[in-house]
């Protein structure tokens, strides 16, 4: 079913792409709930590519990178 599924680029806001448009201010998750989340979703669907858009910087990836180790 996901053969061509290789990669995920979280958003660390839980906000719709409508309100990230049209806000003044991103709200973003907790950096420990991303990873996790990232984490699950590499380890069932074996991901290669893994990123993020809308706040996630490097805070969030060094935490994904410490648990993929």
């Amino acid at each position: 079913m996901f053969k061509r599924f290789c990669g995920i680029q979280a958003n660390a806001s839980p906000m719709a792409p409508e309100e990230l448009e049209s806000g003044s201010e991103i709200i973003i998750s907790d950096y420990n709930e991303l990873a996790d989340g990232i984490i699950k979703l590499h380890q069932e669907y074996n991901l290669k590519i893994l990123g993020g858009c809308c706040g996630t910087d490097h805070i969030y990836m060094e935490e994904v990178a410490k648990r993929i180790k």
